[in-house]
């Protein structure tokens, strides 16, 4: 029959291959982001560029793209602080078997990965944004509006108040306004 002391060691050991085997998997799933934003981000900006003509479209892959990569800069920071919780008690457990490369400088310290990662995607984010703004500046509504009121005057002339009232009338609102509907 096993001690106390033997169930003890045996659930530490337990744990801490728990804890390392999860840690191992946060750390390839951060190594994956980078992929997984650059094909969100690709794939959306290769969209915006096959639907020239419809820009309401291409504005909103745009606000997709720009989302997705804040949304990606979020899911580092928390990933990358569950990892350090996990450094910490892996640490803790065994503190002569844990390999420490703190580093000494920006270039070397233990989240020089993450705030790489980070301001990448936050550049991402910005060109989308201004891709974005920069699309939805180009919209035009209701087309040309130099010619949609040289337009309306030409029909106006031509058209008597009750003329005009009952074409209104006959119009569905439904039809009159098909970019709300």
């Amino acid at each position: 029959m096993l001690d106390q002391a033997q169930i003890d060691h045996d659930r530490d050991l337990t744990a801490f291959d728990q804890n390392h085997q999860m840690f191992r998997s946060l750390n390839q799933l951060m190594w994956q982001i980078p992929i997984i934003a650059m094909t969100l981000t690709g794939g959306l900006w290769f969209g915006v560029s096959k639907v020239d003509d419809t820009p309401l479209f291409q504005t909103c892959l745009l606000f997709l793209a720009c989302v997705g990569n804040v949304g990606l800069i979020v899911v580092l920071a928390r990933l990358r602080y569950i990892m350090g919780e996990y450094l910490i008690w892996l640490k803790d457990f065994h503190p002569r078997g844990f390999v420490a490369a703190d580093g000494y400088g920006v270039g070397t310290n233990s989240h020089t990965v993450r705030r790489v990662f980070q301001v990448l995607l936050g550049l991402v984010a910005i060109v989308s944004g201004v891709l974005m703004v920069s699309t939805a500046m180009r919209m035009e509504w209701y087309g040309k509006p130099e010619a949609a009121t040289q337009l309306s005057h030409t029909f106006r002339d031509g058209q008597t108040d009750g003329e005009l009232a009952r074409s209104h009338e006959v119009v569905e609102s439904g039809n009159a306004h098909d970019e709300f509907v």
